[in-house]
């Protein structure tokens, strides 16, 4: 087995949970073409159009966790390329690399908070998406937006449970200095938005707006956590 760092561990994490939203918003993409809507083709087509120009980055964050594998001898599997491959190469990784690590391991705390902030930009980026199809399409997106909050909140407790870990460890990493007081903070505004979500009209129109918001605060905290542990 090959050394794996602390850095290593939570990017592979993030990336594991955070590439799901490429593959998600595939299948939005192709929800709206096949909506026999002019306006739905419009924005299915943009939205290729998108993933075309961020697929490079995560074919690299899908690689990245492949090494990973690799170093720790996990089992051989081939990098998905489409949803139908994505989701059960996805769920072999995570139940892989969580049997991996013991969960008073540090370095798998730290797998399982980048696992948690990816899940956290994924479930704010679908929410927004959802919305704004719903609103601008009239499309019905009630059982994606249903399930976010749930989803948000189990990410907000895997999240705080690592910390914990982390906090009663003899010799603490010396990330926590910035993983507490981020979590503190995010895990608020989380909680403000999730409230907002399950109100209809105004309240999912602010949802919207602090969502925003919060997926830069989210993408900001994975640069910086990444360079706190190097």
């Amino acid at each position: 087995m090959s050394f794996i760092s602390d850095q290593q561990a939570f990017s592979t994490g993030h990336n594991l949970s955070y590439t799901a939203v490429y593959f998600d918003q595939v299948m939005l993409a192709a929800k709206l073409a096949n909506a026999k809507n002019d306006l739905a083709t419009m924005h299915a087509n943009k939205m290729i159009e998108s993933l075309q120009h961020v697929g490079p980055n995560f074919a690299q964050r899908l690689q990245q966790v492949e090494r990973t594998a690799e170093a720790a001898n996990l089992s051989v599997q081939k990098i998905p390329a489409l949803p139908p491959e994505f989701y059960p190469w996805a769920n072999v990784r995570h139940k892989e690399l969580l049997d991996f690590w013991p969960a008073t391991n540090p370095a798998g705390c730290l797998f399982v908070i980048g696992h948690a902030l990816g899940e956290l930009r994924n479930g704010l980026i679908i929410c927004n998406l959802t919305m704004d199809f719903a609103k601008n399409l009239q499309l019905d997106f009630t059982a994606q937006q249903a399930s976010i909050p749930k989803r948000l909140q189990e990410s907000l407790n895997r999240f705080g449970q690592a910390i914990q870990i982390l906090e009663a460890l003899p010799s603490p990493t010396p990330a926590l200095s910035l993983l507490r007081p981020f979590f503190d903070g995010v895990n608020t505004q989380i909680q403000t938005t999730i409230k907002l979500m399950r109100i209809s009209g105004a309240g999912q129109e602010k949802a919207f707006t602090l969502n925003h918001k919060l997926l830069q605060i989210l993408g900001n905290a994975e640069r910086e956590i990444c360079d706190h542990l190097a």
